[in-house]
């Protein structure tokens, strides 16, 4: 990475219910107005050959570097500017926590456990599944404005940081087995 370069990332597993087409249709229609747009794929699998013939074809070569699988994560992800998620469908998305963690902004799909951890507009984006305009006017909104990016990714570094801690996790589940019990009684 240059200094002027604007980094993307996406790290999931490479099979076709990730989505990562969809990001490659965004970056193709975001290329002429960020010229200096890189986005970075992190993650293997059996469908990585396609996914590189699509960024070939899209002509995005230059653009698009798949990293393959990576134990530093976290510091991938610090290294960049957002993150990206474009799963079909999820449980929670750990990388979700992760990028948060990291103070990146994010801009992901509709995809169960998005909610739990994006706040719409504070923290990312919240975007429709497969909806490629709003995908590309929100990646568009993030680059575009560098400190408001900032700003959302340290909330989402101080959301992590409040709401995934050990004692806030013991909390829940203690107030969780509390129910529980109270409820049996019942």
């Amino acid at each position: 990475l240059e200094p002027q370069h604007v980094a993307v990332a996406m790290a999931a597993r490479l099979e076709p219910r990730k989505g990562h087409t969809y990001l490659f249709q965004a970056v193709e229609r975001l290329a002429s107005e960020h010229p200096d747009l890189r986005v970075f794929i992190l993650g293997d699998g059996a469908h990585r050959a396609a996914l590189e013939a699509e960024v070939a074809s899209r002509g995005l070569t230059s653009r698009v570097h798949f990293l393959g699988h990576r134990t530093d994560l976290a510091r991938v992800l610090a290294a960049v500017d957002v993150s990206v998620l474009t799963s079909l469908w999820e449980g929670l998305p750990r990388v979700l926590v992760q990028s948060a963690a990291a103070g990146r902004p994010i801009v992901t799909f509709d995809v169960e456990g998005a909610w739990e951890v994006v706040r719409e507009g504070e923290n990312g984006f919240i975007v429709p599944t497969r909806d490629i305009d709003r995908l590309t006017a929100r990646l568009d909104t993030v680059l575009r404005d560098r400190r408001r990016a900032r700003a959302m990714g340290l909330v989402g570094r101080q959301q992590v940081t409040e709401a995934w801690t050990v004692e806030t996790m013991i909390d829940r589940l203690d107030a969780m087995y509390t129910r529980n019990a109270r409820d049996r009684v019942a």
